[in-house]
């Protein structure tokens, strides 16, 4: 079969064309690698590698966590903002 290195491939072709797993792929994705709709080149990915040469799996184990989003207070204590509601 003739290997065409240009074509869109899902995380598990895109391990085997790199000779790598799909962790690896996986955390690469962690890191911040970008597969929109789950598929990315070859050559994406071996660019992405050669532009983050300090890239370790290990690193990243898990998904990055997002972060709650907490409504601002502009510096007051939810308390203070609603002291003059109580005695209304």
């Amino acid at each position: 079969m003739k290997k065409r290195n240009g074509l869109l491939k899902n995380m598990t072709a895109l391990a085997d064309a790199l000779g790598t797993s799909t962790t690896f792929i996986k955390r690469m994705k962690y890191a911040g690698f970008p597969m929109p709709g789950g598929v990315a080149t070859e050559a994406w990915a071996l660019k992405w590698l050669k532009d983050h040469p300090e890239f370790r799996q290990k690193d990243y184990l898990c998904p990055p966590t997002k972060q709650p989003q907490v409504p601002r207070l502009n510096g007051e204590h939810r308390g203070e903002k609603d002291v003059g509601k109580l005695h209304e």
